[in-house]
């Protein structure tokens, strides 16, 4: 039996290093900057939200990160706020085609969210924000920081879920999960 309990345990981990890689850069979206919402359940159309990108460089760290934001057909972005960190000479577009590329004024070794966008919706259909490659240069990743600065493969952790089937306002997301078990 612990011979059998061994066996499974050393394959989960050899799983789950292919699936991540030990030194990644995580890309994640989240509805607060907490990161304890991966969705929105909006009662009517047109209900302000938010939705921040977090990067989570590994040990490399990250001067740039470059990516695209899909969303549903019809959200539109009520405001756009960078982080900070984030340099002015970012190029491209925040969601949508072609993606953005996105430098920052200083490495950055620790989690961080990129940009808030706070978005409404014409409507209250389900649909999902998911990260992809840029348009432009087929990349999701980031420059690292010690120079030249090579490029790294990013990862993406999640999608951000809009109005979730079977969700209310009054759902919690352990409440939804539970539902699918």
């Amino acid at each position: 039996m612990f011979k059998r309990c061994l066996i499974i345990c050393v394959a989960l981990s050899v799983v789950c290093l292919v699936a991540f890689p030990v030194h990644a850069q995580m890309f994640s979206l989240w509805g607060d900057e907490e990161m304890t919402m991966q969705g929105v359940y909006a009662p009517k159309p047109f209900w302000p939200f938010n939705v921040y990108v977090f990067l989570e460089p590994d040990e490399d760290g990250a001067f740039a990160a470059e990516y695209k934001l899909t969303v549903p057909a019809g959200h539109f972005s009520i405001a756009e706020t960078p982080n900070p960190v984030v340099s002015a000479a970012t190029i491209g577009v925040w969601y949508g085609p072609p993606g953005i590329s996105a430098p920052f004024i200083r490495c950055q070794t620790e989690l961080f969210w990129i940009v808030n966008l706070r978005m409404m919706s014409p409507d209250t259909v389900p649909g999902f924000y998911r990260l992809g490659l840029n348009d432009n240069s087929q990349f999701l990743g980031v420059a690292i920081c010690e120079y030249p600065r090579p490029l790294l493969d990013g990862y993406i952790y999640n999608d951000f879920l809009f109005n979730p089937p079977h969700a209310t306002e009054g759902s919690s997301w352990g409440t939804i999960k539970g539902m699918y078990k």
